[in-house]
Protein backbone atom coordinates (compact mmCIF):
# COMPACT_ATOMS: atom_id res chain seq x y z
CA UNK A 1 0.00 0.00 0.00
CA UNK A 2 1.41 3.39 -0.97
CA UNK A 3 1.74 6.23 1.50
CA UNK A 4 0.00 8.86 -0.61
CA UNK A 5 -3.56 9.46 -1.73
CA UNK A 6 -3.03 7.77 -5.11
CA UNK A 7 -2.00 4.55 -3.38
CA UNK A 8 -5.11 4.30 -1.23
CA UNK A 9 -8.51 2.93 -2.09
CA UNK A 10 -11.54 5.18 -1.70
CA UNK A 11 -12.69 3.01 1.19
CA UNK A 12 -9.40 3.45 3.03
CA UNK A 13 -9.44 7.20 2.43
CA UNK A 14 -12.95 7.34 3.87
CA UNK A 15 -11.77 5.32 6.86
CA UNK A 16 -8.81 7.69 7.43
CA UNK A 17 -10.87 10.88 7.19
CA UNK A 18 -11.96 10.99 10.86
CA UNK A 19 -8.36 10.33 11.92
CA UNK A 20 -7.15 13.20 9.78
CA UNK A 21 -9.80 15.53 11.16
CA UNK A 22 -8.90 14.52 14.70
CA UNK A 23 -5.18 15.08 14.16
CA UNK A 24 -5.82 18.41 12.46
CA UNK A 25 -7.82 19.48 15.51
CA UNK A 26 -5.24 18.23 18.00
CA UNK A 27 -2.27 19.67 16.10
CA UNK A 28 -0.02 17.17 17.87
CA UNK A 29 1.97 14.98 15.48
CA UNK A 30 4.90 12.75 16.39
CA UNK A 31 8.03 13.87 14.52
CA UNK A 32 8.27 10.49 12.81
CA UNK A 33 4.81 10.97 11.31
CA UNK A 34 5.69 14.30 9.71
CA UNK A 35 8.88 13.37 7.87
CA UNK A 36 7.19 13.51 4.47
CA UNK A 37 4.97 16.52 5.12
CA UNK A 38 7.05 18.82 2.86
CA UNK A 39 6.27 16.86 -0.30
CA UNK A 40 2.85 15.67 0.85
CA UNK A 41 0.99 17.72 3.47
CA UNK A 42 -0.88 14.58 4.52
CA UNK A 43 2.12 12.27 4.34
CA UNK A 44 2.47 11.90 8.07
CA UNK A 45 -1.23 11.26 8.48
CA UNK A 46 -1.23 8.61 5.78
CA UNK A 47 1.73 6.98 7.50
CA UNK A 48 -0.30 6.97 10.69
CA UNK A 49 -3.22 5.34 8.88
CA UNK A 50 -0.92 2.73 7.34
CA UNK A 51 0.57 2.04 10.76
CA UNK A 52 -2.91 1.53 12.16
CA UNK A 53 -3.81 -0.84 9.36
CA UNK A 54 -0.55 -2.82 9.29
CA UNK A 55 0.90 -2.70 12.76
CA UNK A 56 -0.16 0.08 15.16
CA UNK A 57 -0.38 -0.93 18.84
CA UNK A 58 2.18 -3.63 18.15
CA UNK A 59 -0.30 -5.52 16.02
CA UNK A 60 -3.72 -3.97 15.45
CA UNK A 61 -5.11 -7.12 13.93
CA UNK A 62 -4.03 -9.10 17.00
CA UNK A 63 -5.90 -6.68 19.27
CA UNK A 64 -9.04 -7.05 17.17
CA UNK A 65 -8.66 -10.84 17.13
CA UNK A 66 -8.30 -11.01 20.89
CA UNK A 67 -11.20 -8.62 21.49
CA UNK A 68 -13.43 -10.74 19.30
CA UNK A 69 -12.56 -14.00 21.04
CA UNK A 70 -12.50 -13.02 24.72
CA UNK A 71 -15.11 -14.73 26.87
CA UNK A 72 -14.86 -12.90 30.22
CA UNK A 73 -14.76 -9.28 31.36
CA UNK A 74 -11.60 -10.09 33.30
CA UNK A 75 -9.84 -11.00 30.08
CA UNK A 76 -11.09 -7.83 28.44
CA UNK A 77 -9.88 -5.76 31.39
CA UNK A 78 -6.39 -7.25 31.02
CA UNK A 79 -6.42 -6.41 27.32
CA UNK A 80 -7.52 -2.84 28.05
CA UNK A 81 -4.81 -2.48 30.70
CA UNK A 82 -2.25 -3.41 28.04
CA UNK A 83 -3.83 -1.02 25.57
CA UNK A 84 -3.78 2.04 27.82
CA UNK A 85 -0.15 1.39 28.75
CA UNK A 86 0.70 1.39 25.04
CA UNK A 87 -1.27 4.58 24.47
CA UNK A 88 0.06 6.47 27.48
CA UNK A 89 -3.10 6.55 29.63
CA UNK A 90 -3.54 5.27 33.17
CA UNK A 91 -7.31 4.77 33.31
CA UNK A 92 -10.09 3.54 31.07
CA UNK A 93 -13.85 3.08 31.26
CA UNK A 94 -16.22 1.18 28.98
CA UNK A 95 -19.68 1.98 30.23
CA UNK A 96 -23.33 2.39 29.49
CA UNK A 97 -24.69 5.55 31.06
CA UNK A 98 -26.91 4.14 33.80
CA UNK A 99 -26.96 4.34 37.58
CA UNK A 100 -24.21 2.36 39.28
CA UNK A 101 -26.70 0.81 41.72
CA UNK A 102 -29.35 -1.74 40.75
CA UNK A 103 -27.78 -1.98 37.31
CA UNK A 104 -29.97 -3.83 34.76
CA UNK A 105 -28.71 -7.02 33.14
CA UNK A 106 -26.80 -6.68 29.89
CA UNK A 107 -25.27 -3.32 30.79
CA UNK A 108 -21.61 -2.66 30.02
CA UNK A 109 -19.53 -1.38 32.94
CA UNK A 110 -15.81 -2.08 32.89
CA UNK A 111 -13.16 0.29 34.23
CA UNK A 112 -10.04 0.57 36.37
CA UNK A 113 -10.94 3.81 38.16
CA UNK A 114 -9.73 4.23 41.77
CA UNK A 115 -12.10 2.80 44.37
CA UNK A 116 -12.36 6.19 46.06
CA UNK A 117 -13.74 7.71 42.87
CA UNK A 118 -16.23 4.90 42.32
CA UNK A 119 -17.49 5.31 45.89
CA UNK A 120 -17.89 9.05 45.36
CA UNK A 121 -19.89 8.47 42.17
CA UNK A 122 -22.28 6.17 44.00
CA UNK A 123 -22.62 8.15 47.21
CA UNK A 124 -23.07 11.54 45.53
CA UNK A 125 -25.01 10.14 42.55
CA UNK A 126 -22.62 11.79 40.13
CA UNK A 127 -23.78 9.44 37.37
CA UNK A 128 -26.92 11.59 37.11
CA UNK A 129 -24.99 14.79 36.32
CA UNK A 130 -21.80 13.48 34.74
CA UNK A 131 -20.79 15.89 31.90
CA UNK A 132 -19.22 12.96 30.04
CA UNK A 133 -22.63 11.29 29.77
CA UNK A 134 -24.33 14.49 28.67
CA UNK A 135 -21.77 15.53 26.07
CA UNK A 136 -21.63 11.96 24.70
CA UNK A 137 -25.24 12.50 23.60
CA UNK A 138 -24.38 15.79 21.90
CA UNK A 139 -21.24 14.85 19.99
CA UNK A 140 -20.71 12.33 17.22
CA UNK A 141 -16.93 12.32 17.68
CA UNK A 142 -14.51 11.97 20.57
CA UNK A 143 -13.99 14.96 22.86
CA UNK A 144 -11.57 16.18 25.50
CA UNK A 145 -12.96 16.69 28.96
CA UNK A 146 -11.55 20.20 28.73
CA UNK A 147 -14.09 20.83 25.96
CA UNK A 148 -17.23 20.42 28.08
CA UNK A 149 -17.92 24.16 27.97
CA UNK A 150 -18.29 23.96 24.17
CA UNK A 151 -21.34 21.73 24.63
CA UNK A 152 -22.86 22.85 27.91
CA UNK A 153 -22.54 25.22 30.84
CA UNK A 154 -21.27 23.31 33.83
CA UNK A 155 -23.25 23.67 37.03
CA UNK A 156 -21.60 24.14 40.42
CA UNK A 157 -22.26 20.47 41.20
CA UNK A 158 -20.59 19.40 37.97
CA UNK A 159 -17.57 21.56 38.69
CA UNK A 160 -17.38 20.03 42.17
CA UNK A 161 -17.51 16.62 40.52
CA UNK A 162 -14.51 17.49 38.34
CA UNK A 163 -12.58 18.71 41.36
CA UNK A 164 -13.31 15.53 43.28
CA UNK A 165 -12.23 13.40 40.32
CA UNK A 166 -8.86 15.18 40.35
CA UNK A 167 -8.52 14.61 44.09
CA UNK A 168 -9.15 10.90 43.41
CA UNK A 169 -6.31 10.91 40.88
CA UNK A 170 -8.19 11.35 37.59
CA UNK A 171 -6.85 14.54 36.05
CA UNK A 172 -7.87 14.78 32.38
CA UNK A 173 -9.42 12.52 29.78
CA UNK A 174 -10.82 11.84 26.35
CA UNK A 175 -14.17 10.16 25.57
CA UNK A 176 -15.60 8.49 22.47
CA UNK A 177 -19.42 8.24 22.32
CA UNK A 178 -20.74 4.73 21.59
CA UNK A 179 -24.48 4.78 20.98
CA UNK A 180 -26.52 1.86 19.66
CA UNK A 181 -30.20 2.48 18.78
CA UNK A 182 -32.49 1.00 21.40
CA UNK A 183 -29.83 0.76 24.11
CA UNK A 184 -28.57 3.02 26.84
CA UNK A 185 -26.11 5.59 25.60
CA UNK A 186 -22.51 4.59 26.20
CA UNK A 187 -18.93 5.69 25.87
CA UNK A 188 -15.28 4.72 26.02
CA UNK A 189 -13.10 7.00 28.14
CA UNK A 190 -9.36 7.23 28.64
CA UNK A 191 -7.80 9.29 31.43
CA UNK A 192 -4.44 10.31 32.88
CA UNK A 193 -3.13 11.04 36.35
CA UNK A 194 -2.03 14.49 37.46
CA UNK A 195 1.47 15.35 36.30
CA UNK A 196 1.33 13.04 33.26
CA UNK A 197 1.63 14.60 29.82
CA UNK A 198 -1.53 14.01 27.82
CA UNK A 199 -0.79 11.56 24.95
CA UNK A 200 -2.38 13.54 22.12
CA UNK A 201 -0.61 11.51 19.44
CA UNK A 202 -2.36 8.35 20.66
CA UNK A 203 -5.90 9.67 20.17
CA UNK A 204 -6.39 8.25 16.65
CA UNK A 205 -5.46 4.81 17.97
CA UNK A 206 -7.67 5.26 21.03
CA UNK A 207 -10.59 6.44 18.90
CA UNK A 208 -10.35 3.41 16.63
CA UNK A 209 -9.72 0.71 19.22
CA UNK A 210 -12.10 1.92 21.94
CA UNK A 211 -15.37 1.05 20.15
CA UNK A 212 -13.94 -2.37 19.27
CA UNK A 213 -13.39 -3.02 22.96
CA UNK A 214 -16.86 -1.72 23.81
CA UNK A 215 -18.44 -4.06 21.28
CA UNK A 216 -16.51 -6.94 22.84
CA UNK A 217 -17.94 -5.97 26.23
CA UNK A 218 -21.48 -5.89 24.78
CA UNK A 219 -20.98 -9.38 23.41
CA UNK A 220 -19.61 -10.72 26.68
CA UNK A 221 -22.41 -9.36 28.88
CA UNK A 222 -24.98 -10.48 26.33
CA UNK A 223 -26.38 -6.99 26.01
CA UNK A 224 -29.04 -6.56 23.38
CA UNK A 225 -31.66 -3.90 23.01
CA UNK A 226 -35.00 -4.83 24.47
CA UNK A 227 -36.30 -3.23 21.28
CA UNK A 228 -33.95 -5.22 19.06
CA UNK A 229 -35.46 -5.95 15.68
CA UNK A 230 -34.74 -9.13 13.81
CA UNK A 231 -32.24 -8.75 11.03
CA UNK A 232 -33.78 -8.26 7.63
CA UNK A 233 -36.98 -6.54 8.77
CA UNK A 234 -37.89 -3.83 6.30
CA UNK A 235 -40.80 -1.43 6.10
CA UNK A 236 -42.27 -0.09 2.89
CA UNK A 237 -42.25 3.65 2.17
CA UNK A 238 -46.03 3.75 2.66
CA UNK A 239 -45.78 1.98 6.01
CA UNK A 240 -43.15 4.48 7.12
CA UNK A 241 -45.34 7.38 5.98
CA UNK A 242 -48.23 6.08 8.02
CA UNK A 243 -46.13 5.37 11.12
CA UNK A 244 -44.55 8.81 11.05
CA UNK A 245 -48.02 10.38 11.01
CA UNK A 246 -49.16 8.07 13.82
CA UNK A 247 -46.20 9.43 15.79
CA UNK A 248 -47.51 12.94 15.21
CA UNK A 249 -50.85 12.00 16.76
CA UNK A 250 -52.82 11.74 13.53
CA UNK A 251 -55.89 9.54 13.30
CA UNK A 252 -56.53 7.11 10.46
CA UNK A 253 -58.91 9.65 8.94
CA UNK A 254 -56.28 12.41 9.20
CA UNK A 255 -53.58 10.21 7.71
CA UNK A 256 -55.89 9.17 4.90
CA UNK A 257 -56.59 12.78 4.02
CA UNK A 258 -52.88 13.66 4.03
CA UNK A 259 -51.81 10.65 1.96
CA UNK A 260 -54.96 10.42 -0.19
CA UNK A 261 -55.82 7.00 1.20
CA UNK A 262 -58.95 5.55 2.74
CA UNK A 263 -58.92 5.01 6.55
CA UNK A 264 -59.13 1.27 5.90
CA UNK A 265 -56.00 1.38 3.75
CA UNK A 266 -54.20 3.37 6.42
CA UNK A 267 -55.12 0.75 9.01
CA UNK A 268 -53.86 -1.96 6.65
CA UNK A 269 -50.42 -0.29 6.33
CA UNK A 270 -50.10 0.47 10.04
CA UNK A 271 -51.09 -3.06 11.04
CA UNK A 272 -48.65 -4.50 8.50
CA UNK A 273 -45.84 -2.38 9.97
CA UNK A 274 -46.85 -3.37 13.50
CA UNK A 275 -46.71 -7.07 12.58
CA UNK A 276 -43.33 -6.74 10.86
CA UNK A 277 -41.94 -5.01 13.94
CA UNK A 278 -43.49 -7.66 16.20
CA UNK A 279 -45.39 -5.21 18.38
CA UNK A 280 -48.89 -5.29 19.83
CA UNK A 281 -49.78 -1.62 19.50
CA UNK A 282 -49.22 1.35 17.26
CA UNK A 283 -47.17 3.39 19.70
CA UNK A 284 -44.88 0.38 20.28
CA UNK A 285 -44.41 0.12 16.52
CA UNK A 286 -43.38 3.78 16.39
CA UNK A 287 -40.90 3.29 19.23
CA UNK A 288 -39.36 0.22 17.63
CA UNK A 289 -39.18 1.94 14.26
CA UNK A 290 -37.29 4.80 15.90
CA UNK A 291 -34.94 2.55 17.85
CA UNK A 292 -34.33 0.40 14.78
CA UNK A 293 -33.52 3.50 12.69
CA UNK A 294 -36.38 2.82 10.29
CA UNK A 295 -37.57 6.27 11.35
CA UNK A 296 -35.59 9.13 12.84
CA UNK A 297 -36.70 12.09 14.91
CA UNK A 298 -35.59 14.27 12.01
CA UNK A 299 -38.09 12.43 9.79
CA UNK A 300 -40.85 13.42 12.19
CA UNK A 301 -39.78 16.98 12.94
CA UNK A 302 -39.18 17.82 9.27
CA UNK A 303 -42.56 16.65 8.04
CA UNK A 304 -44.68 19.56 6.83
CA UNK A 305 -47.51 18.09 8.93
CA UNK A 306 -45.53 18.46 12.17
CA UNK A 307 -46.50 22.05 12.91
CA UNK A 308 -50.11 21.45 11.96
CA UNK A 309 -50.63 18.42 14.19
CA UNK A 310 -53.80 18.48 16.22
CA UNK A 311 -53.35 19.70 19.81
CA UNK A 312 -52.90 16.99 22.40
CA UNK A 313 -56.11 16.10 24.22
CA UNK A 314 -56.06 16.35 28.02
CA UNK A 315 -54.83 13.15 29.63
CA UNK A 316 -53.53 11.65 26.39
CA UNK A 317 -50.18 11.35 24.67
CA UNK A 318 -49.57 11.70 20.90
CA UNK A 319 -48.28 8.14 20.70
CA UNK A 320 -51.18 6.67 22.64
CA UNK A 321 -53.41 6.12 19.65
CA UNK A 322 -55.97 3.36 19.73
CA UNK A 323 -55.33 0.38 17.52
Amino acid sequence: MGKDWDGLSSGTIAWLTPLIRLCNREKHFPVALCQNCTSNPHGGLISLGVDLITGGFGDLQEFIRQANTLVTLGELRNLMDSLIRELGFQYFALTHHVAMVNTPAGVVRLHNYPDTWVEAIIQRKYFAIDPVHIVAQRSATGFHWSEFQKFMKLTDDQQDMQSEAKRAGIHQGFTIPVNVPGEYTGSVSYAIKDGIKFPHASLPYASFLGPIAFEAARRIVGGQSRFAIEEGVQLTPRQLDCLSLVALGKSDVDIGQILSLSPATVRFHVDAARERLNTSSRHQAVIRALFGSHLTFADLLNRPDFRTSAPEMPGTHPLQVAR
